[in-house]
């Protein structure tokens, strides 16, 4: 089983909705070897899952990076500090799940993040799929939510994270799925 709640954040970083895809409820979208059930259609990966896919329509964002795998960590997952998110350009260097994963699927995958300001680009992909989005980032404390401008189709309801951020990375926090897990994402600053 794959953790609806990762694959709703995946899903809006890859610029279609949970709801969509029914991963905020329901069995409306379910992942598959061969790409992503929506509204009962197969949507397979095309060539651009597999390569470096350009970032179409709403943004030019390349990742030619290898998919990283999940680590899981038999430990309470640190706390979200905050901080300043600087503008740049981050790539996803780790994925960890604290605490049991039960029988969820994590599958790996490479995401580049440009930030600038409060716009964050973003490119995705998993060996299924791919895809492109910009949002609207807003902090608060500790947590940043996205909000998606592009794709349209995608909505505009925010997604959030915890998170802590320092001059060389940002580190995403949400619920686990299972009682008391948590993932982390690392974004890491590239030069």
């Amino acid at each position: 089983m794959t953790n609806k709640r990762w694959a709703s954040g995946l899903l809006l970083v890859l610029g279609w909705s949970a709801a969509t895809l029914g991963c905020g409820g329901g069995d409306g979208g379910t992942t598959v070897d061969g790409g992503v059930t929506v509204d009962g259609q197969m949507v397979t990966p095309d060539a651009a899952a597999a390569d470096s896919g350009p970032g179409g329509a709403c943004n030019t964002i390349t990742n030619t990076d290898a998919l990283t795998q999940w680590t899981v960590i038999a430990q309470v997952a640190p706390t979200a500090m905050g901080a300043i998110i600087a503008n740049g350009t981050y790539k996803l260097t780790a994925q960890n799940f604290y605490g049991s994963p039960g029988a969820q699927t994590l599958p790996p995958m490479a995401w580049t993040v440009v930030v600038n300001g409060t716009t964050w680009q973003q490119l995705a992909r998993t060996a299924q799929v791919s895809g492109a989005s910009t949002t609207t980032a807003a902090v608060s404390g500790t947590n940043v939510s996205l909000t998606p401008s592009c794709p349209t189709a995608a909505g505009t309801t925010p997604f959030s994270y915890g998170f802590t951020a320092s001059a060389s990375e940002i580190k995403l926090y949400r619920p686990g799925g299972t009682v008391g897990a948590a993932m982390e994402q690392v974004l890491t600053k590239q030069p």
